[in-house]
């Protein structure tokens, strides 16, 4: 069964509020400013990500759109377990920066957008 919009929307900001609750203390963990300034940016893409889904109908339907949306799924999950198993952070800023990517690619590819 094709994934719907209201998925699709789910699994974008759940994992913005995700990020934006691990924020603070993935910030305390980080040990050079560049991994502060990569946790950020990764909040950052995911909130833009939120906000442009939620301004967009995700409508558009077939199999790269829900190639594209199990992707994000997968790297939600991905995240999700490497939170769960207190990976290090340098892995954790890694998938959620995948994380990020695969739902702007969703966002993208369910809008309509080239």
């Amino acid at each position: 069964m094709p994934s719907s919009e209201q998925e699709r929307l789910a699994v974008i900001y759940q994992s913005f509020k995700d990020a934006f609750a691990r924020r603070a203390k993935d910030l305390k963990d980080a040990q050079t400013a560049a991994q502060a300034n990569a946790i950020l940016k990764n909040v950052h893409d995911l909130e833009l990500a939120y906000l442009t889904a939620a301004k967009q109908a995700l409508d558009k339907n077939g199999p790269a759109i829900e190639a594209a949306y199990d992707k994000a799924v997968a790297a939600k999950t991905a995240v999700d377990e490497a939170y769960a198993a207190a990976k290090s952070l340098a892995k954790r800023i890694g998938l959620v920066g995948d994380l990020a990517g695969q739902l702007g690619e969703l966002v993208r590819k369910a809008s309509g957008k080239p």
